[in-house]
């Protein structure tokens, strides 16, 4: 309004905010944000279209400006409740600009989760790694609004299309890290509870899509679950649906598994008999668009059979991923030959000590996989 035109400004910090805390943006941002919102009103209702549009870019670009505040303030514990209200009211009001808000509690979760220092251990002389305490404060202060942002979230991804949903599981997932874990576990049942309960109504197509969008729920919280209470539910719930014949549910079904492979090793050594069997009696039925996760999860088994498991396992696993690398989909070949190159790591470790051991058991891998040229079908012989 008569000064010096510094807009240009705003897409200049974009990509150059560091070291920038919450309050600042609070304290000046915000107000700006509001201002151009009112102002863009003002000039439309003057019938000044070009001027209200320029008015709402500019008022996109501050929101943009959220995500480096985010990845890099060190005032999140003392300055996020007084900003909590505004970016729930963003989210739920302003489809727009979801994006930046999005991925603004996304990196602030993910910053404060990496700053971590090394103490030494209770008694016995080692150490162990624990986040900061000012990482641990603000943390803290971002759990306890997961009240009313978690179900927030929740709503945004049911309403929103499949192809809008990443950044919103993205963020889900950030936010779980932060949660009270009786908060995250209550969360997690009613979810599970939702999914059996469309499970048992049909198997309409809305019915599957509604499904398929709770497993994503599911999957967003998974990393943040408990070991112990939560990965055995989530697994009753999802190894029925390695054989389902809807594709959609079936992919979901072996990300579920690759997921609680890599983020809860535990529960999949102490449950690797069960895991095994459900994998192999969900070999038949297994659908193509899902060849590369089932690849993925049989590299995280691989990972941890024992030498004994291994060697009894080896034929039917080898014939699976040796035919697997015939595949016309490029990322399952490749998932196909990253497995075969673990089978073959995997058995020479298993060989022992001895290079005549290892040698050995190398050698017993080419003899199964050139075993496939005798094979009775051409696919076989050529894979």
């Amino acid at each position: 309004d008569g000064g010096e035109d510094s807009s240009w400004l705003l897409s200049v910090l974009r990509g150059h905010v560091a070291r920038a805390t919450l309050d600042f943006f609070a304290a000046y941002f915000v107000p700006l944000q509001a201002w151009l919102l009112e102002r863009a009103a003002a000039l439309g209702a003057d019938g000044r279209t070009v001027e209200q549009k320029n008015l709402h870019n500019l008022h996109e670009q501050v929101w943009a400006l959220l995500p480096g505040f985010c990845a890099s303030a060190d005032d999140v514990a003392s300055s996020f409740p007084a900003l909590a209200k505004t970016l729930g009211t963003v989210l739920n009001e302003r489809p727009e600009l979801r994006p930046p808000v999005l991925q603004g509690l996304s990196a602030m979760v993910q910053h404060q989760r990496s700053l971590r220092e090394v103490v030494p251990a209770g008694g016995g002389g080692g150490v162990e790694v624990r986040p900061t305490a000012a990482a641990a404060a603000a943390l803290e202060a971002v759990g306890k609004y997961a009240k009313n942002f978690l179900p927030l979230l929740f709503n945004l991804h049911q309403a929103e299309p499949a192809e809008k949903r990443e950044p919103i599981c993205e963020a889900i997932g950030a936010y779980a890290h932060a949660a009270p874990p009786a908060l995250l576990s209550d969360f997690f049942r009613d979810v599970l509870r939702k999914l059996l309960e469309t499970a048992a109504a049909g198997s309409a197509a809305d019915s599957l899509e509604q499904q398929g969008s709770l497993l994503d729920l599911l999957l967003a919280l998974a990393p943040a679950l408990s070991p112990t209470e939560h990965a055995p539910l989530l697994w009753r719930a999802v190894r029925p649906l390695l054989s389902h014949n809807s594709p959609l549910l079936q992919k979901k079904a072996y990300k579920a598994l690759g997921t609680l492979a890599e983020h809860h090793p535990s529960f999949l050594t102490e449950r690797l008999a069960d895991v095994t069997a459900a994998f192999d009696e969900a070999l038949p039925t297994c659908h193509t668009a899902c060849k590369r996760r089932r690849l993925v999860c049989l590299q995280a088994l691989v990972s941890r059979l024992s030498a004994e498991q291994l060697r009894s396992a080896m034929p039917a696993m080898l014939g699976e991923v040796v035919l697997a690398t015939k595949e016309s989909n490029v990322k399952s070949r490749a998932a196909a030959f990253d497995a075969l190159l673990l089978v073959a790591e995997r058995a020479e470790a298993a060989g022992g000590p001895s290079d005549a051991g290892r040698e050995e058991a190398l050698q017993g891998v080419v003899v199964a996989v050139c075993a496939g040229l005798a094979g009775k079908t051409p696919h076989m012989v050529a894979a």
